[in-house]
């Protein structure tokens, strides 16, 4: 059996190859604000080190965690809500699938717009891209069980 190290061998070769050629790329065209080297950016992550941790690594952070603290409720009762009542799974499963063919990039946008430019806006993106594979997942994979799920719930 090969060792770990030797099985990652050819990905790491490959990678390796591909920033060799990013570098000798960027080199060529001496353009840095068009394709930065990879070595740029490392002296520019490292320049910038104390405001990326201290600042934008907290607020990145809190986004997420508020986002990720909102989708499983979400998708948990909407997808209970489809489960129960077969009028709510009409109306509201179009639209949950609607919602994920929507690029974030373009929805982004107008949740700023309508949201500002606070965290709620990032939030509820965060929430839209994490609430769907949840409901999906529960509304899909539990849906046959969930009146086993009451029973138990009620139950204790």
């Amino acid at each position: 059996m090969k060792g770990p190290c030797k099985a990652d061998l050819p990905a790491l070769l490959f990678l390796f190859a591909l920033l060799l050629l990013w570098q000798a790329a960027a080199a060529g065209m001496d353009a840095a604000y068009t394709l930065p080297s990879p070595l740029q950016i490392i002296q520019k992550l490292w320049e910038l080190r104390v405001l990326l941790f201290t600042v934008h690594l907290p607020a990145t952070m809190t986004v997420t965690a508020l986002g990720l603290a909102f989708s499983p409720a979400l998708g948990l009762a909407l997808a209970v809500a489809m489960d129960a009542s077969g009028l709510v799974r009409r109306v509201l499963y179009p639209l949950v699938v609607v919602s994920q063919t929507i690029p974030t990039t373009a929805i982004a946008p107008l949740f700023v717009l309508w949201f500002g430019y606070g965290i709620w806006s990032k939030v509820l993106v965060t929430v839209l891209i994490t609430f769907f594979p949840i409901t999906i997942t529960v509304y899909v994979s539990q849906a046959p069980s969930l009146d086993d799920l009451y029973v138990d719930l009620a139950a204790g």
